[in-house]
């Protein structure tokens, strides 16, 4: 048996909670699949995509979910992976993998100061051997949140793929220079 998208949110919306079941049915394997491969466990699988069932239901008869351009399985996989990223780094599990988390990371340095002044030294050391090109990029998108099409045009540069190119590239050194200061995996 297979439900479209807008019959499942029609139903919900008229009270049946049976297409829950079918969902759960249909995609509970990729998102396990996901999690466990992304360090996780059997258990913390059915966790993750039981909060992201809840958090789409009540969507749904919120009205906040709709279908536009959207799927149900790609809407309850980026709940799913969002809960996830949160879950790690919060158990600080997960190390420095997108734009954000390396200047997220900073906030979850112990709070005894001896401590923290060491990681915000090495941090700093890190990148102070960055180039003068590399820290304009990182400061300019982290510091001063700029797009990456105003980085672009502010530096000079070809257009902001390359942009996001010479940042990826960039953030790359940094965060091997990081992880190996602060022994992180």
């Amino acid at each position: 048996m297979s439900l479209t998208d807008s019959y499942i949110i029609e139903s919900l919306r008229n009270g049946d909670e049976k297409p829950l079941e079918y969902l759960y049915k249909q995609h509970y394997k990729m998102i396990a699949n996901y999690i466990i491969k992304n360090s996780g466990s059997e258990e913390d699988a059915r966790d993750i995509f039981q909060d992201a069932i809840i958090a789409f239901h009540k969507n749904v008869l919120k009205g906040r979910f709709e279908l536009n351009g959207a799927t149900i399985k790609t809407y309850l996989a980026s709940i799913c992976e969002n809960i996830w990223r949160k879950k790690l780094r919060e158990d600080r599990k997960m190390p420095f993998t997108d734009d954000e988390s390396i200047l997220e990371s900073l906030a979850y340095i112990p709070d005894e100061d001896t401590e923290r002044e060491n990681q915000i030294r090495i941090v700093k050391e890190c990148l102070s051997q960055a180039t003068e090109h590399c820290k304009e990029i990182l400061t300019n998108y982290f510091y001063s949140e700029m797009s990456m099409k105003k980085i672009s045009e502010k530096m000079d540069l070809k257009n902001e793929n390359t942009a996001k190119t010479e940042k990826y590239k960039c953030q790359k050194k940094l965060k091997i220079c990081l992880n190996s200061k602060l022994n992180i995996i």
